[in-house]
């Protein structure tokens, strides 16, 4: 997957990178980069390291909207061919 930059509103207001930018591997590693061509000082997690930071981060106050939310249990879902209903709150 090529590397994907971030877009207005999605840094906090204390992000000083000039350009971060993240990249998902194949292999489920995620690098995050503060700089275009700055690789000395770049952040990679590994699957579990990526597990583990978005289960943390899901179990504190993320602020999702029930859209947001669904959105990510459908992502989740789609790999066993089932759909989240928010609405009833089951698979179908």
């Amino acid at each position: 997957m090529p590397s994907k930059h971030w877009e207005q509103g999605e840094l906090g207001t204390h992000s000083y990178a000039q350009d971060p930018f993240y990249s998902i591997h194949d292999n489920g590693k995620v690098d995050i980069n503060p700089d275009t061509g700055t690789s000395q000082s770049k952040i990679e997690l590994t699957v579990n390291g990526m597990y583990r930071m978005t289960k943390d981060w899901l179990d504190s106050n993320h602020m999702l909207s029930e859209e947001e939310r669904a959105t990510l249990i459908d992502l989740l879902a789609k790999r066993g061919k089932k759909t989240y209903n928010p609405r009833t709150k089951e698979w179908e």
